[in-house]
């Protein structure tokens, strides 16, 4: 079995190698969703049978439930990850459970406590320049970043605690706010209820990771918790060492018999090393191995606080918040993915850093109208201000700082609001129109130059989902809306106004928001009833295209690109012990002007998953990922690759234990891929050449789990 799924997929897939090596140069090739489904799936993922008159009325979300909303889904893309399926995942991390969703990828092209590249319908997001993720309704992305605007990092979020994630592909609901761009992650905090009493965990593996968990609930509530979680990893090769920390409290009180204030601290810190990129040629040649490093490229260090209250009011058609929240963040990267290409004498060795202060509040409303409930107004308003200091210089092979490139501090205030309705003109068919504006006000100083300058920006982004259910088992949807991504604060000092080409490494950019419009129309059917069935077309056109550039280390602005896409997923659940879903992702991305690839993009993603077990007893798990060929820039590009991972065990009342294989076919695999010049002293040259970031070797891990 394990020889022959490579065999096959190396005919699927073009360039497909057993050992994930090839590549091929330019020579060679010339908050909580108001939208999630209740009632599709239950939580073991068994489908469920509609009284479309009956269950397509509004409903308020009752906060006895799971942190789950309650409406039909708004789209044909949504995903809903259950605590279930995260609790068979065992993810290391809360960015791999995003691979549980058609059509998105997760890669660490760093060691663990750096944010991952994220890809999502096309869309090559780097640290999160496309893809928003909220937490308890709170937008984790940071703003100007300057390793990247939108920057993410998700190692602050215990995946025990996660109640349920939401996966919204496209900017098609009123409440996606900016980066959105690719789609929108909706992540829930809450004890599930595998954990009511508790549990600690400890996990090994064959690399001397280790991982331990506590998760502590209070009163048996599963929105009162302490949660903490420590990592200690040296690394599966050399200059890969990492160790980080985490911790989360949430608290709610019941002010009255339907008002509730809930809070949230999380808190989390973390130190890397990081390893760098590795010319292919210099594997090819013998002169290094496929693991190997140049030495220590640099190391890193992450800090973060987010305090939340959300103060609510739900009642049977009416529905308030009230919600404020402060983060204090820190971040430092010191990195060298170019060796001595652009400082021969000193090296290209360079520090980032990033200090910010975030303050913010909204306020949601929710109401049904008239008896009939056939309408329901919803409506929000929010603020936010990120006060950043950022800067870059360069450093010699001992640390001295010889050069300063950037050095600015300012603020970025976001006010944004949006209202919408879910129309039912008919006794099935659900409207949901809505309007966003976005509104941005800048303030940013070049302490190099003494330059300040202040600016407005403002967009208006209409947007609207059709739900039509056709008959009992098989639902229609269709979807428009534009997403925005406001620029960086570093922008607003630029003087230049550079179309169609990349701009200077440290002007950030354009001084304007960039838009997509993207639309999709779907189906999900029901043939059998224990075969759920979900079909979407997609296509997307943004503006400007963002390329995260390794050799300056941020974003670089491109011209327009568009996109087409189609995904295909299946679920059966034949029995409550046994599901299995298959899932197809298919992205053309390409720059409008030039008909060129858009760099990164793989054109292929496809999932094979299969689940064995009920809620004690044996259980056993198979993940097989395949990622098709990535375009790089220049014309280069790297081939596909197959990823998988089997877990089994066996659960105790009080117990379980359970081994996980990773990477099971013993792959060596380019997770990160990139072209660009470097000098190392090793087949040098200033003609770009094909980098990557290796992904683990096989590793075998255990984890002991105790349910208190």
């Amino acid at each position: 079995m394990v020889s022959f799924i490579p065999m096959v997929v190396a005919v699927l897939l073009r360039g497909v190698s057993p050992g994930g090596l090839t590549a091929q140069s330019p020579e060679e090739t010339a908050e909580t969703s108001e939208t999630e489904m209740l009632v599709s799936r239950d939580e073991y993922g068994e489908s469920a049978e509609f009284d479309w008159e009956e269950d397509a009325d509004f409903q308020t979300v009752s906060f006895e439930s799971e942190v789950v909303s309650a409406a039909l889904p708004g789209t044909a893309g949504e995903t809903r990850i259950s605590a279930r399926e995260i609790e068979d995942r065992m993810p290391e991390s809360t960015d791999e459970l995003l691979e549980l969703a058609p059509g998105v990828a997760v890669v660490q092209h760093s060691a663990e406590g750096k944010g991952h590249q994220l890809y999502l319908r096309g869309f090559d997001a780097a640290h999160g320049s496309d893809v928003e993720v909220t937490l308890n309704g709170i937008s984790l992305n940071e703003p100007s970043n300057i390793h990247g605007s939108g920057y993410l990092d998700l190692y602050g979020i215990i995946p025990e605690v996660i109640s349920g994630m939401t996966v919204h592909p496209g900017p098609f609901l009123p409440w996606q706010g900016n980066f959105a761009t690719g789609g929108t992650v909706v992540v829930e905090t809450g004890v599930p209820d595998a954990y009511a009493s508790g549990l600690m965990r400890d996990e090994v593996d064959s690399h001397g990771r280790i991982r331990s968990v506590v998760v502590l609930p209070i009163k048996r509530d599963p929105l009162k918790f302490v949660a903490l979680e420590g990592v200690h990893n040296p690394g599966f090769a050399e200059n890969r060492d990492a160790g980080r920390a985490t911790g989360m409290l949430s608290y709610d009180w019941r002010l009255g018999a339907e008002v509730r204030l809930r809070s949230l601290v999380n808190a989390q810190m973390a130190d890397f090393e990081s390893p760098g990129a590795m010319a292919l040629s210099d594997v090819d040649s013998g002169q290094k191995g496929f693991f190997d490093t140049y030495g220590i490229s640099g190391e890193g260090r992450m800090r973060r606080i987010l305090l939340s209250l959300d103060l609510g009011k739900e009642s049977a058609g009416n529905a308030w918040h009230w919600k404020l929240f402060g983060i204090r963040r820190s971040f430092l990267l010191e990195d060298n993915y170019t060796g001595y290409l652009l400082y021969p004498e000193t090296g290209d060795t360079r520090r980032q850093k990033h200090d910010a202060i975030t303050a913010g509040s909204a306020l949601t409303w929710n109401r049904s109208l008239g008896r009939s409930k056939k309408v329901a107004v919803n409506a929000e308003m929010g603020w936010r201000l990120d006060r950043i200091s950022q800067s870059e210089v360069q450093l010699t092979g001992n640390g001295r700082i010889w050069r300063t490139n950037l050095e600015v501090t300012g603020h970025i205030q976001h006010l944004y609001g949006f209202a919408g309705i879910d129309w039912k003109p008919f006794s099935v068919v659900v409207v949901q129109p809505s309007i966003r504006v976005d509104t941005a006000l800048y303030s940013a100083a070049d302490l190099m130059t003494d330059r300040q300058n202040d600016s407005r920006f403002a967009h208006l982004s209409p947007r609207c989902t059709v739900t039509f259910p056709l008959r009992e088992s098989v639902m229609l949807f269709a979807a428009y809306g534009q997403g925005i991504r406001l620029p960086e604060l570093r922008s607003v000092l630029s003087s230049r106004n550079v179309e169609d080409e990349n701009l200077s490494r440290y002007s950030g950019g354009t001084a304007d928001v960039s838009s997509g419009h993207s639309m999709e129309a779907g189906t999900n059917f029901r043939p059998l009833g224990a075969l759920d069935i979900r079909v979407s077309g997609f296509v997307t056109l943004m503006e400007k295209e963002m390329v995260f550039d390794h050799v300056s280390g941020t974003n670089l602005e491109k011209n327009r690109t568009r996109r087409l896409g189609a995904e295909m997923a299946m679920d059966l659940t034949l029995k409550q012990w046994w599901k299995t879903s298959v899932d197809v992702s298919l992205v053309n991305a390409r720059f409008v002007e030039s008909g060129n690839e858009v760099p990164g993009v793989p054109k292929v993603l496809a999932n094979l998953r299969t689940r064995l077990g009920d809620t004690t007893g044996a259980h056993a798990g198979l993940d097989i990922r395949l990622m098709g060929r990535r375009p790089l820039p220049h014309g280069a590009s790297v081939n596909g690759y197959i990823w998988g991972v089997f877990s089994g065990g066996y659960r105790f009342d009080i117990f379980d234990v359970t081994c996980v294989l990773e990477n099971l076919f013993g792959q060596k695999i380019m997770a990160g891929a990139y072209h660009f010049a470097s000098r190392f002293g090793t087949g040098d040259s200033d003609l770009p050449r094909i980098h990557y970031v290796a992904s683990k070797p096989f590793t075998v891990k255990l984890a002991l789990t105790i349910f208190m």
